[in-house]
């Protein structure tokens, strides 16, 4: 068969796009290496009567546009996070936007430090109100699929792709099968090894590889504190945190006493780690910052690893030119950036 487009990846944004050209009446085919659909917004199952639960913990940047064709599309509630979430800098607890003005000054006081530094449109004094989804990710991720399901788009699972060959058709190739289109979409976190087109072949470098890991604890905690969503820098153990307690609530479930916390852990000391003491640790971390009540015990635990491609950034752009129009490429790294720059098109299609 040859299908007018396929997608290599199901992260949220080619999701969409997929809808987005369903809705056009042309053929569609996602292909997903892994087990699971959603991307960085997949489902892992957990223990104890919870729901299968989003991979890890995310914040939504502040993008107005994004948040009306999301929350329009997905007929979705979106509400302000109460807590709003926090930037914590030398155990100072301050608003999550201030993160960018000190990564901003940091980054003009040493700009040859090699560390995390932004523009100064992104530096806001005057902190933003964070808004999400009522029902958390997990109601983001679910009322995604059901409105991917409406459209009966073809979806494959475990199928990785490993080379595109660019022909008549294009040709994208697996282990095991050869699929074809008229067009190929890729995202910024795509896997090849190579593009072949005119008899050249385009070999990729070395993609950089980073692991997303995140643990997913259930505490016996009754006390009242609350978080939602904390950046955590220095930190030797966790660079970010959530509280989704009340998402899980959200969904019916009786929590009963326990709260569900989401922590994102350093891959270095998740691998030379036992994963029971691990848990420990981040107990005790969590214990000292005063994000669970310090009697508070752990009921059980739960670790997945992320695994994601980036295709260097200054490669994009060439992918984009010399293989255009056969191939494109979506720019996903911040789903929410895709969202709003992809807004307007989606809109006068989806929503029309």
């Amino acid at each position: 068969m040859i299908y007018d487009c396929i997608l290599i990846g199901s992260g949220p944004v080619n999701l969409i796009e997929a809808m987005f050209l369903s809705k056009q009446g042309k053929k569609v085919l996602v292909l997903e290496q892994s087990e699971y659909i959603g991307g960085a917004w997949g489902k892992v199952p957990l223990k104890e009567g919870l729901p299968d639960f989003q991979l890890g913990c995310h914040i939504w940047d502040v993008e107005p546009k994004a948040f009306k064709f999301l929350s329009e599309f997905l007929d979705m509630e979106l509400v302000k996070m109460k807590p709003q979430p926090e930037f914590v800098f030398k155990g100072v607890k301050l608003p999550y936007d201030w993160k960018n003005l000190l990564f901003y000054i940091r980054g003009k006081l040493s700009p040859k430090s090699g560390k995390e530094s932004v523009s100064l449109n992104k530096a806001r004094i005057i902190p933003a109100k964070y808004i999400y989804p009522a029902g958390g990710s997990l109601q983001f991720i679910d009322r995604l699929l059901c409105k991917v399901a409406s459209f009966g788009i073809e979806i494959r699972t475990g199928i990785k792709i490993n080379k595109l060959e660019i022909g008549e058709f294009t040709k994208a190739i697996s282990e095991s099968e050869i699929f074809e289109a008229k067009e190929i979409v890729l995202t910024s976190v795509s896997q090849l090894n190579s593009i072949s087109k005119n008899g050249e072949e385009f070999k990729f470098p070395e993609p950089l590889l980073v692991d997303y890991i995140h643990g997913h604890l259930l505490v016996n905690d009754t006390s009242l504190t609350k978080f939602s969503y904390a950046r955590l820098p220095g930190n030797p153990l966790i660079h970010r945190i959530s509280d989704e307690t009340d998402h899980v609530k959200s969904h019916g479930i009786e929590m009963k006493g326990k709260k569900l916390i989401l922590a994102a852990v350093y891959p270095e000391l998740y691998y030379k780690t036992n994963k029971e003491e691990l848990a420990i640790m981040v107990m005790e971390n969590l214990h000292k910052r005063k994000y669970i009540n310090k009697r508070a015990t752990l009921s059980s635990h739960h670790w997945n690893v992320f695994p994601t491609h980036y295709i260097p950034k200054d490669l994009r752009p060439e992918i984009s030119k010399k293989f255009s129009p056969q191939v494109r490429l979506l720019h996903t790294t911040n789903m929410m950036f895709s969202i709003r720059d992809n807004s307007e098109r989606w809109s006068q299609v989806l929503l029309g």
